[in-house]
């Protein structure tokens, strides 16, 4: 609609839309358009990187239509691909311009919010940044922002943090105290990408009554990218990253000195590949309903665990490494652990599986293809009851006394780890 110098899009499908208004500027001035995201009362059922057909008890998120309102008329936009950068024209973005536009929410999400934008350079922050919902969030690489304490930096648009190997974006605190946290929230924020992002010193942080539980997280929204990015030394909260309904990727990071968790997962999915943890004060990884491969990712000097897996989550390993933790990996509550072609070195006990919680009928299972044990102070193995791990092609030199029955060594992966993935 060209009337009152706006345009009204609708977007639908599976792939976020750019929008640019071009009236001479350089290009900031342009917004993503997500499709709406309904959470779905059924279950996680053949997700994504699932061979078979299996499901989790966990609500899912899914797409549909949404309307935006843009100031600006239509001749003034030009549309690409959010992924790919391709232009798009109407028909192949699936954009509809009509005077009554489908909704899914009651109102179109209006786009008046201009982006905010920070950086480069050193940025002192003594106030709280909050984004309005949909407003993106930029940060400059070569940008330094250093945070009071308590002050937190919360949005709920798409946020674009991407740094370089010589010009990195930093998180920190001003002071000896600690700053508040990063929260991103909402499915306005899905499409969100941090590279060579370094955060320290970080705590916890809420708004509206919502807790944002870590020094950076993530809730509620999908496409989320983490690459070459360090979290360091927080304090107070438990978790340097925090992640909850979340889709993600994250590949190349590097977490250090963490209060407790380093990664904490809950009804999340997505890919981990080459990241190393160090002095976690917990756990590594703790994955809770979740749906997550690991791949090439080393684990060291962990007070608890290297890998917690809990409430229902399948988790796949591979080629990675667990070492000096007192335990490496620890599967409980009817979740199901794949590990291949990985090594377990100077724990206190390689692989535990127990029942935790009342609520589930069976603990931990897992299988171990092609992996190594060694030097385990106490044992390679331990199994409590209502649990099982089964060895491929795999030698562990001691077992727990209450483990033997419960260790089943075989040639082959057995059908019911077979695919699980």
């Amino acid at each position: 609609s060209e009337a009152s110098n706006s345009t009204i899009a609708t977007v639908w499908g599976n792939v976020a839309v750019r929008v640019v208004i071009q009236d001479g500027t350089d290009g900031t001035n342009s917004w993503l358009l997500h499709p709406e995201t309904v959470q779905r009362e059924e279950y996680f059922s053949n997700a994504p990187f699932l061979l078979s057909k299996t499901t989790l008890n966990a609500p899912y998120y899914k797409s549909a239509a949404k309307s935006y309102r843009i100031d600006a008329r239509r001749s003034k936009l030009t549309f690409s691909n959010a992924v790919t950068s391709d232009p798009l024209s109407e028909e192949e973005a699936g954009l509809a311009f009509q005077t009554n536009p489908i909704r899914t929410s009651g109102r179109e999400t209006s786009l008046s919010a201009p982006p905010l934008v920070l950086g480069p350079g050193k940025i002192t922050v003594t106030n709280s940044i909050i984004t309005e919902p949909g407003q993106m969030l930029i940060i400059r690489p070569g940008t330094e922002l250093k945070i009071y304490p308590n002050i937190s930096i919360i949005s709920r648009g798409p946020t674009i943090a991407e740094g370089t190997t010589n010009a990195m974006i930093i998180l920190d605190s001003a002071t000896s105290a600690p700053w508040g946290a990063f929260g991103l929230s909402g499915p306005a924020a899905s499409g969100s990408r941090f590279s060579h992002l370094s955060v320290s010193r970080g705590s916890i942080g809420s708004l509206n009554g919502l807790a944002f539980k870590g020094m950076f997280n993530v809730y509620h929204c999908t496409n989320v990218s983490l690459v070459h990015c360090k979290f360091s030394g927080n304090v107070i909260g438990d978790d340097s990253v925090n992640m909850a309904n979340a889709e993600f990727s994250v590949s190349d990071c590097e977490w250090e000195d963490s209060n407790q968790d380093g990664l904490d997962l809950d009804m999340c999915s997505g890919k981990i590949a080459r990241c190393h943890w160090i002095h976690s004060g917990n756990d590594a990884m703790d994955f809770s309903t979740s749906l997550v491969t690991v791949d090439h990712c080393v684990t060291d000097f962990s007070v608890d665990k290297g890998i917690s897996v809990g409430e229902r989550s399948k988790i796949e390993v591979s080629n990675s490494q667990f070492d000096h933790s007192a335990i490496g990996i620890e599967s409980k509550d009817d979740s199901l652990v794949v590990i291949s072609d990985s090594a377990f070195r100077a724990n206190r006990i390689g692989l535990h599986n127990y029942r935790k919680k009342a609520l589930f009928a069976v603990g931990g299972r897992t299988a171990a293809v092609s992996c190594i044990f060694a030097d385990s102070s106490e044992s390679d193995v331990d199994v409590e009851s209502d649990s099982e791990v089964t060895l491929v092609n795999t030698k562990v030199m001691t077992v727990s006394p209450r483990s033997r029955d419960r260790v089943v060594t075989c040639d082959a992966l057995p059908r019911k780890f077979a695919n699980p993935f």
